[in-house]
């Protein structure tokens, strides 16, 4: 972007502190006139607007949005695992009540496996169980999947956390000017833009 600049700060808390500064400077240093020094920092709004602007310039830097966007996939993806892991509890709750239909019958039986192969209930079970295995196989998967993506999701969140914080001390903000304007970029993106009326 044409024009001068005045002063390139490393991150955004080194503006703060430094803004006042440069504002006694770019008057008897630059020659702009007071008037439209007040205007220009009345311009850079509050607090907060310069915050969520530099969060944005932030977001948008290629290694965070890199690890953004991955997260924000393996988020869906253990999204739609939770969705279809809704029903495994009634799975495992007719696994558990096949199984102790199965140890009822040993029991009565005596472990007999003459009177179990003759024992209907015994037969059903073991026939519902056999049905229900693949099912119960896929569930546990399912299920285990789900776990994996809540611990990547865990250690992705840290990774983008320490990410971001890293990169918010890197993000350069910077004061220009040209003929007719003064500008304060973040991380090279123009955020405001005042038109000077008072300088010459």
């Amino acid at each position: 972007m044409a024009g001068k600049t005045l002063k390139t700060f490393k991150n955004l808390s080194d503006f703060r502190s430094g803004f006042s500064d440069l504002k006694q400077k770019m008057d008897h240093k630059h020659g702009i006139h007071l008037l439209d020094i007040t205007k220009f920092d009345k311009e850079l709004g509050n607090k907060t607007f310069l915050e969520k602007s530099y969060e944005a310039a932030v977001e948008d830097t290629p290694k965070v949005s890199k690890v953004s966007e991955a997260h924000g996939k393996l988020t869906r993806l253990k999204n739609s695992l939770e969705r279809e892991s809704s029903g495994f509890e009634d799975l495992d709750k007719l696994y558990n009540k096949l199984v102790a239909q199965l140890n009822e019958a040993s029991k009565k039986n005596k472990g007999d496996v003459k009177k179990l192969s003759e024992d209907k209930e015994y037969d059903e079970a073991q026939a519902n169980l056999l049905k229900l295995a693949p099912h119960w196989k896929k569930a546990s998967k399912k299920r285990n999947d789900f776990r994996k993506a809540e611990r990547e999701l865990a250690g992705l969140d840290k990774k983008l956390t320490e990410i971001k914080a890293e990169t918010s001390k890197k993000c350069p903000v910077e004061v220009k000017r040209d003929s007719k304007k003064l500008l304060l970029l973040i991380a090279g993106d123009k955020v405001v833009e005042y038109s000077m009326k008072h300088t010459k």
